[in-house]
């Protein structure tokens, strides 16, 4: 089969319904062929968070010459001249590693958060959920009363990391958990967080927070847990991956985790 095959399953891959309200809030022109030749014959497909360095050395190692990933491959120039992105060596790097190994590369973000990571992400936490508050990709879930601090063990156990960052006092109870996973924590995407509090969220668990939007939690009473962008995206992504393999049963698909390269002194 060829890799515009896997395009078109991406570009399909939301039912019509899901389809209109996601396109409400986001656009998914941001999808699709972000490198590479869609007419190569796919010998298989590795699926990951983004197309790291990292993850593209395992696609070379499982012979998968499509990597399908949930973030941009390129570190794109925010409010410079495009074509400065093109000269930063991170960048200069994938594509000299996708170019020398003739890899196509696909993008598939938000309808991969509608259908897969906000949901994985909250049953990763394992809880008994009494009421569900549930649209486009926000979700918070009223639960048993549990310690923030608690509440922090639990979400570093169920995204399978030794620490998060927490803002609050971690011996409040909190009951009313907005899910906020990978990067709409960041305070460009605030708008979300107030959505979420306005809905009865007292904490917000995250994958990125940035420092204005420990402050925003601060004063409006809401604490918040930041796990990392790819932890809280890739119960998810792991999840699409297995989907995946089902529909194309005689393709090789692998999973790649992207980490993200912290460590705590």
């Amino acid at each position: 089969m060829l890799a515009a095959e896997i395009g078109n399953y991406l570009a399909n891959i939301l039912p019509e319904q899901l389809r209109s309200e996601n396109l409400k809030y986001t656009p998914m022109a941001e999808d699709g062929l972000r490198f590479g030749d869609d007419c190569i014959e796919v010998t298989g497909v590795l699926v990951c968070w983004m197309a790291t360095a990292d993850a593209i050395r395992y696609a070379v190692s499982k012979d998968c010459n499509v990597i399908v990933c949930h973030e941009d491959p390129y570190y794109q120039a925010f409010g410079s001249p495009v074509e400065l992105s093109a000269g930063w060596l991170a960048n200069r790097n994938r594509l000299q590693m996708l170019i020398g190994h003739g890899i196509a590369v696909y993008r598939c973000h938000s309808p991969l958060d509608v259908l897969y990571t906000v949901d994985a992400a909250l049953d990763a936490l394992d809880m008994d959920i009494i009421e569900l508050y549930s649209e486009w990709i926000a979700r918070v879930a009223r639960v048993n009363p549990i310690s923030l601090e608690d509440l922090a063990k639990r979400v570093c156990k169920g995204f399978g990391v030794d620490h998060v960052r927490v803002v609050g006092d971690r011996t409040a109870m909190v009951s009313s958990i907005g899910l906020s996973v990978g990067g709409m924590g960041l305070s460009f995407n605030g708008s979300f967080q107030e959505w979420l509090r306005r809905r009865g969220a007292d904490v917000i668990i995250t994958g990125e927070v940035d420092d204005y939007g420990t402050f925003w939690a601060e004063e409006s009473g809401v604490a918040m847990i930041a796990a990392t962008h790819p932890a809280t995206e890739s119960p998810g992504i792991r999840n699409f991956s297995r989907k995946l393999a089902q529909d194309f049963p005689n393709l090789p698909v692998q999973f790649y985790e992207c980490r993200a390269p912290y460590s705590v002194v």
